[in-house]
């Protein structure tokens, strides 16, 4: 199996959808910063005692780390 790195949600999805995938298939690398994003919830990473840059999905689609996007957001208000 060959491993799944693509950050738009739909090809995503499709690609979680088919028979022979799985979560564990995957290697999202976040589009801002390129480290791993974790594609648990933040409140199973947080349970786990790990601090996690968690996937985001925009509404467009995309993926990305919650917290580059936390940081993106705040530069906003400044």
């Amino acid at each position: 199996m060959s491993v799944i790195t693509d950050t738009f949600w739909p090809s995503l999805k499709a690609q979680l959808l088919s028979p022979n995938s799985t979560v564990s298939d995957c290697s999202i690398s976040c589009t801002i910063c390129y480290e791993n994003v974790d594609l648990r919830s933040a409140a199973a990473a947080t349970a786990a005692h790990e601090s996690a840059h968690t996937a985001v999905v925009l509404p467009c689609g995309h993926i990305f780390g919650s917290a580059c996007l936390a940081f993106w957001q705040q530069s906003l208000v400044d």
